[in-house]
């Protein structure tokens, strides 16, 4: 932001002007969003009266770029000749003439709301985001590993070797994940019988 050496006389006009000014009516329409918001004439409308009022004039003046965007000092002057000025820097969607225009007519209206404290009853701001995803559902906790769980599964798979290897591994991924992970780290001798027991249990290969 900048100002004039003094702001003595603009200050304490803009604070009666703000007094009188309410909120932005949402008279456009966003056809993309199907939702309604407060284009750059109902900012104004918002708040001319009061500014004039008060003696406060707004201009607006763009600045050359370098890049494809849209430069736009918004400057509040006071009839005793001070002023506030505050620069806004905004992207265009399209570098053509039509992606220009609407870049601008977005900084104005951002621009001008900033300024003089104009409160939109409602904002599209489809250039900056989109509408938020739905919330996820809550995942439900899983459930702890008991000792009878354990003692299960390892009965269950003692059984199994009785059939050989490979009925032992079916029957070990036919477990949750989690109890899985937990016999190969705390049951490691007892898997490890029932893999000799399951090896022994092999149908001999034929001649």
């Amino acid at each position: 932001m900048k100002t004039s050496d003094s702001i003595a006389n603009i200050a304490p006009a803009l604070a009666l002007a703000q007094g009188k000014i309410g909120g932005a009516r949402k008279d456009a329409k966003n056809p993309h969003f199907n939702s309604r918001y407060a284009d750059l004439a109902s900012c104004w409308d918002a708040c001319r009266e009061a500014l004039s009022a008060n003696g406060i004039s707004v201009v607006q003046m763009t600045d050359p770029s370098e890049r494809d965007e849209i430069v736009l000092d918004t400057r509040l002057l006071h009839s005793s000749g001070e002023w506030i000025e505050g620069r806004m820097t905004l992207p265009v969607s399209k570098a053509d003439a039509q992606g220009y225009g609407s870049a601008l007519t977005y900084a104005r209206r951002y621009g001008l709301c900033a300024a003089v404290g104009i409160a939109p009853e409602d904002d599209d701001g489809n250039a900056a985001s989109a509408a938020a995803p739905p919330p996820r559902p809550a995942v439900p906790a899983e459930p702890p590993i008991t000792d009878q769980e354990v003692s299960d599964a390892l009965m269950l798979l003692a059984e199994e070797a009785t059939e050989g290897m490979a009925a032992v591994q079916a029957a070990m991924e036919g477990l949750r994940p989690k109890l899985q992970a937990h016999l190969r780290k705390a049951k490691k001798a007892e898997l490890a019988s029932i893999k000799i027991a399951a090896t022994k249990n092999e149908a001999p290969e034929p001649a």
